[in-house]
């Protein structure tokens, strides 16, 4: 077992600059990385699956929650210092499922005549437990690197997971096993954002759909809502029609985002066709399934902005309910009023009616003595 390095106790050196890089100085976002505790410290959370390819042979998916476990390994690859961007979008602190729901980070793309790199944040829908009865749905994130040698032929993948147990993830390792899917791969090295988009991405419409019958059943029950009747809609109603207003809120940036990671894509593409690296069909095949991505996130974006649109206007329905059945109840009460004052004038009336008879009819000295009493 390789011991440790000793902690540099020197003066640390200048800082390191890209002048045509997005993050030109590196040593910045990682103290930033740092302060937002992107980097997990309890290495029970978290496990790290690596497969290594060795040019058409089938790779072997080596997996360990500790891979340090007897030695020491190091990866060298020279990434662009763009990946900090994505690292940042995993907060550890208490503020991480709190903030920057709507940001994806913007996706990087570079590329310097040999190799191309790809950096970007997928953010999806993910279906809860059954069990959970609060929200049915939650907002994941997984953070993609890629780089390609187009000398070489050779891409390198880094993928941040949100749990240890991912579906994509075990899907591309069933995958990698598969001399035919191997063989599609090879083929395009674009292949495997298309395996992470189809996963998670139709999960979109369930999403939006779950949230559309909800909101469409309490639409209709305040729609036919008589405000003489009990009202079937309290305040409870309208504070889960505004959360799920709330919910579609950051779905136009997070669609923005993924949109712009479609176009660097294409990007990607035409660099694979232009190094000569993919042919023709498979090149137009790649454009033809990014399109289809496309037309289907214009898709989904409308349908946000409907389901936002109408639970917006239910909600103004729901407040309109309450100021008519305010009104209806305040109503109803002054004309409860204005009967007890008719029927008070109706009794003083017969009250002076029955006085005046009485004076008539009584005796004299009767009456007399009652008026000199005062």
């Amino acid at each position: 077992m390789v011991a440790p390095p000793k902690p540099d106790t020197t003066a640390p050196g200048p800082d390191e600059f890209d002048p045509f890089c997005y993050i030109p100085y590196p040593r910045d976002y990682r103290k930033r990385a740092e302060s937002r505790k992107c980097f997990q410290k309890d290495e029970s959370n978290v496990q790290v699956d690596w497969t290594e390819v060795n040019l058409g042979e089938s790779g072997e998916k080596l997996s360990s929650s500790n891979p340090w476990e007897g030695g020491y390994t190091a990866y060298d690859i020279h990434q662009s210092s763009q990946f900090l961007e994505a690292i940042e979008c995993y907060r550890g602190d208490a503020r991480g499922d709190t903030t920057e729901e709507a940001y994806s980070s913007a996706p990087m793309f570079s590329y310097n005549g040999r190799y191309f790199e790809v950096a970007y944040i997928f953010k999806y829908a993910f279906p809860k437990a059954k069990d959970n009865k609060t929200e049915a749905w939650a907002l994941r994130q997984t953070g993609v690197y890629h780089k390609y040698d187009s000398e070489i032929d050779q891409s390198t993948w880094i993928f941040m997971n949100p749990t240890k147990s991912c579906l994509f993830q075990e899907r591309l390792g069933q995958m990698r096993l598969s001399s035919e899917y191997d063989t599609a791969f090879k083929i395009h090295p674009l292949l495997v954002h298309h395996i992470l988009f189809t996963t998670f991405f139709p999960n979109w419409r369930d999403y939006l759909a779950s949230y559309e019958a909800r909101v469409l059943a309490v639409s209709n029950t305040t729609t036919t809502q008589r405000v003489q009747e009990t009202l079937n809609v309290n305040h409870q109603t309208l504070t889960f029609i505004r959360s799920v207003e709330a919910r579609c809120l950051p779905l136009r940036a997070i669609f923005c985002s993924f949109d712009k990671t479609l176009q660097i894509l294409r990007k990607a593409n035409d660099v694979l066709r232009d190094c000569g690296r993919v042919d023709h069909a498979p090149w137009m095949a790649m454009e033809q399934l990014l399109g289809n991505y496309k037309n289907h996130l214009e898709a989904y974006s409308q349908g946000a902005a409907f389901l936002q649109n109408r639970t917006a206007t239910t909600a103004h329905l729901i407040t309109d309910t309450f100021s008519f059945k305010n009104s209806h109840r305040a109503h109803e009460q002054t004309e409860h009023m204005l009967d007890l004052t008719l029927s008070t004038v109706d009794d003083s009336t017969t009250v002076r009616v029955i006085t005046v008879v009485t004076l008539i009819y009584l005796p004299s000295t009767f009456v007399a003595t009652l008026l000199g009493m005062n």
